[in-house]
């Protein structure tokens, strides 16, 4: 019995030995460029049996047919061409992606998306796909495009990158004659803010005046809206007809001016309207003339929720079809739009930032995805055998070996409306690849100083800061 038990005893502690060499292979195989650098001590342990089970480990590795070139930049930069093959062949994964997003990384994951997605011409194809998406998930018409989401999000920074000189063309003469007779008007329909009820129908009749000049100088632009436009609400026209088919031009709306002209009317200096800043009194009646066009934009007359404004709603009905077939008009898909130059680069700073993404809600993605598939092959009884998915495999095998972000890098990052995509872009590369450089040569670094002495026998001044940014801080 002693002997069987010793035997018993052995071949436990053989089992034991093999069984931790075989799950540390396994861990090692799925996460090598971190779990190696971690490990990679245990082949010098002074334990001959633990350097030669870390051997065995290695074996185990290569015997699975890792690559332990996945280690180079070269292999990380192939893994992230493959993963934007994988995101813009299918716009599943950027509509799960933007499905499960948290609101705190909207921005971020919004601009990546959009800089990967354009850069490629597929643009459009981004756009209609998350705003179908949106539309898939909006419960009420009321609802349509107005919550903080990667779709809005997206709207709004398009159309600061493409709308910009159109704003201008629209809005720049009106409300810079506005601000030049400032001191002249009082917009206030307040009667809490206001002296006397004679004041109140005098800004009243001045409210609605200067408001319609801003309505027929939008109403009016319909031809020379950029064709970029165009499309995006024709886009938005078509995807909310099939679910809210009374709610298209309203949508619309949500985009147009929500989005656009009414910021814009707000803020005017923030959009280059105007040089200077409106006083608090002009800013008062700005938001009062964007309260009017944005009504006006979702067809309603104002309500118990401002009742000081209840005077317009006649103004608003006198109104309302000028707005309507301005946002029709707006709405035919144009003939041929000229899409932005395809380009096959890869944006090293958009790649991590999906990289990061993806690692840190992989869980989420996967589910969506996975939900997504079920919907998509939900089979009638002549369908053939189901398919397996043609992003979440893929995916799958390609996250595992990507394993978690090469640079854990925080910067503060710049606000997005005011930048457009490229810019941002060249930002993101900037910060990555200069991410870890250490500032001490620019604290020790001598960027100008004298020495010998010129023709005319004068110190000569040398500038160094040209050679010294090339060799710091370009690749």
């Amino acid at each position: 019995m002693i002997a069987d038990y010793i035997a018993n005893s052995a071949r436990d502690e053989i089992s034991a030995s093999e069984l931790a060499i075989t799950i540390l292979s396994n861990l090692l195989s799925a996460n090598l460029d971190v779990g190696l650098k971690r490990s990679l001590s245990i082949g010098y342990h002074e334990n001959v049996e633990i350097r030669t089970a870390f051997v065995r480990v290695l074996c185990n590795i290569l015997m699975q047919g890792t690559e332990f070139s996945n280690l180079s930049d070269t292999a990380v930069g192939d893994k992230y061409d493959e993963l934007i093959d994988i995101l813009t062949n299918d716009t599943a994964l950027a509509t799960a992606m933007a499905a499960v997003c948290p609101s705190s990384e909207v921005d971020e994951l919004t601009i990546s998306l959009l800089n990967v997605f354009e850069s490629r011409g597929m643009g459009f194809d981004l756009l209609e796909a998350v705003i179908k998406l949106e539309v898939e998930e909006t419960e009420s018409e009321s609802e349509l495009l107005r919550r903080t989401c990667v779709a809005t999000k997206m709207l709004s920074v398009y159309a600061k990158w493409k709308g910009s000189a159109y704003l201008k063309a629209t809005l720049q003469k009106v409300v810079e004659r506005l601000m030049m007779t400032a001191n002249d008007l009082d917009f206030e329909l307040d009667p809490t803010r206001v002296k006397s009820q004679d004041e109140l129908k005098k800004n009243a009749v001045q409210l609605q005046i200067v408001a319609k000049v801003f309505i027929d100088d939008i109403s009016a632009s319909s031809s020379k809206i950029p064709t970029a436009f165009r499309k995006i609400c024709s886009i938005i026209s078509s995807a909310v007809t099939t679910r809210f088919p009374e709610a298209k031009y309203t949508a619309v709306g949500a985009f147009i001016f929500l989005r656009f002209f009414c910021p814009a009317i707000v803020a005017p200096e923030v959009e280059g309207l105007v040089t200077t800043t409106p006083s608090k009194e002009m800013r008062r009646g700005l938001l009062l003339i964007a309260k009017i066009i944005q009504n006006l934009a979702n067809n309603v007359l104002f309500g118990a929720k401002e009742p000081y404004m209840f005077p317009l709603n006649e103004f608003l009905s006198f109104n309302i079809y000028d707005v309507t077939t301005f946002l029709r008009k707006i709405s035919v898909a144009p003939e041929g739009i000229e899409g932005s130059p395809k380009s096959d680069a890869t944006d090293f700073g958009a790649s991590v930032s999906l990289h990061r993404f993806l690692y840190d809600h992989w869980d989420h993605v996967r589910q969506r995805l996975a939900s997504q598939e079920r919907r998509d092959h939900v089979r009638s009884p002549g369908e053939g055998p189901r398919t397996r998915s043609p992003v979440l495999e893929p995916l799958r095998n390609l996250i595992t070996n990507l394993g978690p972000p090469p640079l854990a890098v925080t910067w503060n990052r710049p606000q997005i409306t005011l930048n457009n995509p490229p810019a941002y872009s060249r930002f993101q590369n900037f910060m990555l690849r200069n991410a870890f450089r250490s500032s001490e040569s620019f604290v020790t670094a001598r960027a100008v100083y004298d020495g010998g002495e010129s023709k005319v026998r004068t110190p000569p001044i040398f500038d160094t800061w040209p050679f010294f940014w090339q060799t710091h801080l370009v690749d």
